[in-house]
């Protein structure tokens, strides 16, 4: 015996319909070329169980190898499959409109099914159309529609779903052009370039701050190797630096100068002789003390006790309620 063609399974009424697997069954009995004889053991050999069961109920108190091919098929058609009432049908038929994302096609192949039942008989291609129509979610394409003469099934389908396609095909381009715009009126990021830093006004590598010594100010050595660098400093008592480098007393130097009651002269130039005499050139006494800074000679009270000969000599140019 010859292998059968294709695989044909029991009926199962959830999947599909007796009418469907009977038209299957057919099919299946002509390409492997089952007779008459043997149509009726093949039947119910294939059915399944459950439906072999409903069978031998529907032929009791027969059995249903009794009975013919073609009486068996109708006993089930009539049981599995009854003829739904027409007004129904077409109720069900013409409240149906397309669904929100369905396609023109998935439409017209859904009013098709609904209308099986419907016995439209010559006006079917007519109403189909009909249907689609007033059916239509698109505004644009059913009014399209509309306007057309002479509008057949087949025209009314084709323009639909080419309507449906281009309208389709637009909104992707709008969206990439949209998107393409989006990224070009995008700022360019600004690159931020690493440049090397540049040396700041702190203790580098050779131990200076502004190639000056942090300790003592002076120029001709390293910070390492001063001499002072442990030195504790005489104006806030901080370690690591001398008084005359020293911020803080900087600062007091100069709250003093921006004092009204300690007048202050300005030195412009200091020369020593052998007598160790000190000449001092006045200047306005709101002026910043600097030759004589080095010489710690802030006011005329620090000259007085300091180099008590320079005070004498400035007593010709002040007055006597300024010391």
């Amino acid at each position: 015996m010859a292998a059968l063609i294709g695989h044909l399974s029991g009926f199962d009424g959830n999947s599909e319909s007796w009418t469907c697997y009977q038209e299957r069954l057919e099919q299946y009995f002509l390409v492997n070329e089952i007779d008459d004889e043997k149509k009726v053991p093949a039947l119910l050999t294939l059915l399944g169980e459950k439906t072999y069961g409903l069978l031998r109920n529907l032929t009791s108190p027969d059995k249903p190898s009794t009975q013919s091919y073609d009486h068996l098929c109708e006993l089930l058609n009539k049981h599995l499959n009854p003829k739904p009432l027409i007004i129904a049908e077409r109720f069900r038929f013409h409240k149906r409109n397309q669904a929100a994302g369905e396609s023109v096609n998935d439409y017209v192949t859904t009013l098709r099914k609904l209308a099986e039942h419907c016995d439209f008989q010559a006006s079917l291609n007519d109403t189909l159309r009909d249907r689609l129509v007033c059916g239509l979610k698109d505004e644009h394409i059913q009014r399209k529609l509309l306007s057309m003469e002479d509008l057949s099934l087949k025209k009314a389908v084709e323009t639909a779903v080419a309507m449906e396609t281009a309208t389709r095909d637009a909104a992707e381009l709008q969206s990439l052009t949209a998107s393409v715009n989006k990224v070009e009126k995008r700022k360019p990021s600004r690159r931020v370039e690493h440049r090397p830093r540049q040396k700041q006004a702190t203790a580098n590598s050779t131990g200076k701050q502004n190639g000056k010594c942090i300790h003592c100010g002076k120029d001709n050595h390293a910070s390492f190797k001063c001499r002072f660098k442990n030195a504790i400093c005489h104006a806030c008592n901080a370690h690591g630096h001398i008084k005359s480098i020293c911020l803080k007393a900087r600062a007091r130097d100069v709250h003093a100068m921006n004092n009204n009651d300690v007048p202050v002269m300005s030195i412009n130039s200091v020369t020593k002789g052998s007598s160790r005499k000190i000449t001092i050139t006045p200047r306005d006494r709101r002026q910043t003390l600097t030759n004589g800074s080095r010489y710690g000679l802030s006011c005329f009270s620090d000259v007085k006790r300091r180099v008590p000969e320079v005070f004498l000599e400035m007593l010709h140019w002040i007055s006597p309620h300024q010391c």
